[in-house]
């Protein structure tokens, strides 16, 4: 895991504003948003404390370091198919953890 994703896990738990590169993390009344390149890859309810996730379109390394870095979740590619632990999974939003 990149020192990047731990410091931006960190802040998304610890309901930090946060922002290095190409990672923000942002927090509003509502919850916590981590972005990448701008787009949402993750969401933390702040009523729930669920956790929702998405490639956002952009099953890459860096997307799967970041969402690897978040509690309960376990992303990988297996001959060229996205997985969420062992399901396939198309990248789009879903409960984590």
């Amino acid at each position: 895991m990149r020192q990047i994703t731990k410091a931006a896990v960190n802040a998304f738990y610890d309901g930090q504003n946060f922002g290095k590169g190409n990672t923000t993390v942002v927090v509003n009344p509502d919850g916590i948003l981590l972005y990448l390149f701008g787009n949402c890859i993750a969401y933390r309810d702040l009523h729930s404390n669920k956790v929702s996730i998405t490639t956002a379109g952009f099953p890459t390394r860096t997307t799967l370091d970041r969402l690897n870095g978040l509690y309960g979740v376990k992303v990988s590619i297996k001959k060229g198919e996205l997985y969420y632990y062992d399901q396939l999974w198309d990248g789009s939003w879903r409960w984590a953890g």
